[in-house]
C-alpha cells in the first residue's frame, strides 16, 4: 500500500476564487452561458440571455457582475474538469467581500483594480480594451501569476 513518504513545511494561502475572509460578504448567481464554462476567481460579467453570466471574451465585454467564488459543489461526476462551473450550471459570484484571485500582471496593496475585457485578466492599469471594477482595489501586493485579494463594495 503507498503511502506519504516527505510532508511540505508549508501550505498555499488560498486557492484562486476563494473568498478571503468572514468580514460580511453577498454572493449572487447566474446560468454559465459560455460552452467553455467559468473558471474560478475570474471576472464575471452579464451574458445575452436574461440570468446568464460568462468570463469577458471580446472587447465590450464589460458589464461586470462580480467574480466567480470556488465551489466544492462543481459536477465531479460527469467531468474530471473540476475547477470551473460548466455551461448551463449555476456560477456563484461574489458582489460584495474579499476573494482571492490569480492576476495578470504585478499589483500593489490599496491599487485599483481592472480586467481585461478580451480574456478576463486581472490587471493594476487601464488600457485598450480594459475596464475598472468600481469600488474594488487590491488588498495585497502581487506579482503577475500569483494570487491577490480583492476587495469589492
Amino acid at each position: 500500500m503507498p503511502h506519504q513518504t516527505s510532508y511540505s513545511t508549508t501550505h498555499s494561502p488560498a486557492y484562486a476564487g476563494q473568498i478571503a475572509t468572514q468580514l460580511p460578504y453577498s454572493v449572487a448567481s447566474g446560468n454559465v452561458e459560455a460552452s467553455a464554462g467559468i473558471a474560478f476567481g475570474v471576472p464575471v460579467v452579464i451574458g445575452t440571455g436574461d440570468r446568464n453570466v460568462k468570463v469577458p471574451a471580446a472587447a465590450g465585454d464589460d458589464k461586470f457582475v462580480g467574480i466567480s467564488v470556488r465551489s466544492e459543489g462543481v459536477d465531479h461526476v460527469t467531468t474530471t474538469d473540476t475547477d470551473k462551473y460548466l455551461q448551463y450550471s449555476e456560477c456563484a459570484y461574489l458582489i460584495k467581500g474579499e476573494i482571492w484571485v490569480t492576476v495578470g500582471a504585478n499589483v500593489v496593496d490599496g491599487g485599483d483594480v481592472f480586467f481585461d475585457e478580451t480574456d478576463g485578466t486581472w490587471l493594476a492599469a487601464a488600457d485598450d480594451d480594459v475596464t475598472q471594477v468600481p469600488n474594488a482595489k487590491y488588498m495585497t501586493t502581487a506579482t503577475s501569476g500569483n494570487l491577490a485579494k480583492i476587495r469589492l463594495g
